[in-house]
């Protein structure tokens, strides 16, 4: 039987491998945010087709060189995310694991001020989302959207009336 001094001791040991873990993660989340601003602000071609292969092996994260992503976008989950070659993103955006943003007939996607977009999503083409706008898990936008619309489905569908 486990004394209670046992126990608080075991709690404790659970309670520094999480915030062990936790920190791990954030270093790495800092790690692939400084790296892709860093290949964003660079002029020399090399360095920045080196920070691109380290941002595809590392994090198997593709950024296209000539993208245009602001400082205070946000990458929670930096794994398996795309972004096209004349993608525009702008400030104080959310972007999970595993989205695409790209091209559809040469035409790239412009994301508005403040938009989230959830695990999975796909935004392709001509597609202006608007601010505060939230794209759903999985969902897959072809058609712009108003300020504060919420995309979801397959095709994405605006459900906020």
């Amino acid at each position: 039987m486990i004394c209670l001094e046992q126990y608080k001791k075991l709690i404790d040991k659970k309670v520094n491998i999480f915030r062990y873990a936790y920190n791990r993660l954030t270093n790495t989340v800092l790690n692939m945010h400084i790296t892709l601003f860093k290949m964003l602000k660079t002029k020399n071609k090399l360095r920045k087709t080196l920070l691109k292969n380290k941002l595809q092996k590392k994090y198997n994260c593709i950024f296209a060189l000539n993208c245009k992503i602001d400082k205070t976008v946000v990458f929670p989950h930096p794994l398996g995310i795309v972004i096209g070659n004349k993608v525009e993103v702008k400030s104080n955006c959310m972007i999970y694991q595993n989205v695409t943003i790209g091209a559809k007939n040469e035409s790239y996607p412009i994301i508005e001020c403040g938009t989230v977009i959830y695990a999975n999503a796909v935004v392709l083409g001509d597609v202006t989302i608007g601010e505060n706008s939230i794209v759903g898990a999985g969902a897959v936008v072809l058609k712009s959207c108003d300020n504060s619309s919420i995309l979801v489905g397959v095709p994405a569908k605006n459900i906020k009336n």
